[in-house]
């Protein structure tokens, strides 16, 4: 099993070619931009009303949110454009279940693609963002902040991210776009009531959790949280998989 878990994620690296070079630098300007954005919730939190501080509280963790979870998917041969016009990566699943391939392996080496390219981009983007958050403010963020921050959201990133590969695996490729712009549009309408109502910030919640003294602790037990709900998923999806009607 595991010999063709490794020769299709194999297949699929060989293919990215300047991928990497663009994934790198969206990642790094991206980590860099949002940090900016921080930095000026930070600077307005003491003079600026709720409201006032919507405008950049809301952004924030939006991005967060969306991007965080997505961003192993900027190492995909396939974009949204092509799910909506020609569904290939359902032609190239039906294809591959022709071989003596299990959906299981199928499923596990993308889980695992997932997984690989998720840890790498998200340490990636929290270094830019320490970077840039340090750069240009008074409280730095630590080292131990920072990676029990990042890996805060490295937890929600794994199942989150399972998510869409479920639905990436599981659905047509107009199903799937929906269900995506579905989930952009989603995303805002619940974060403008849920910060206007509280005045929590999702993103100030987990910087909170990670500046505390349980810092590791938090985030060692999401980590395994989220290593136990993306396996439990891989199981199911591979189930499913192996039942899905292509046609």
């Amino acid at each position: 099993m595991w010999s063709n878990i490794r020769y299709l994620i194999g297949i699929e690296y060989k293919r990215l070619r300047f991928a990497y070079v663009f994934c790198l630098l969206f990642t790094l300007l991206y980590g860099w931009l949002t940090a900016q954005i921080a930095l000026g919730v930070d600077h307005r939190g003491t003079d600026s009303t709720r409201l006032e501080l919507a405008w950049s509280v809301i952004p924030q963790d939006i991005f967060f949110l969306l991007v965080v979870p997505t961003v192993s998917f900027l190492l995909q041969r396939k974009m949204f454009g092509v799910y909506w016009k020609t569904d290939m990566y359902s032609q190239n699943l039906q294809y591959m279940k022709r071989f003596p391939i299990h959906a299981r392996e199928i499923v596990y080496s993308r889980l695992i693609r997932h997984a690989i390219n998720t840890v790498v981009l998200l340490a990636i983007f929290f270094t830019a963002y320490t970077l840039g958050y340090n750069a240009m403010s008074d409280q730095d963020l630590s080292v131990a902040t920072a990676v029990s921050f990042g890996c805060i959201w490295l937890s929600y990133a794994l199942v989150a991210g399972a998510m869409f590969v479920y639905w990436e695996m599981m659905m047509n490729g107009k199903q799937y776009f929906r269900l995506t712009l579905l989930t952009m549009v989603i995303t805002p309408l619940f974060m403008i009531p849920f910060y206007l109502g509280t005045g929590y910030s999702i993103v100030h919640l987990t910087l909170d959790l990670a500046r505390s003294r349980l810092q590791f602790v938090w985030s060692g037990l999401l980590l395994m949280l989220a290593a136990v709900l993306t396996m439990i998923a891989g199981v199911v999806l591979a189930n499913k998989l192996q039942k899905r009607d292509f046609c």
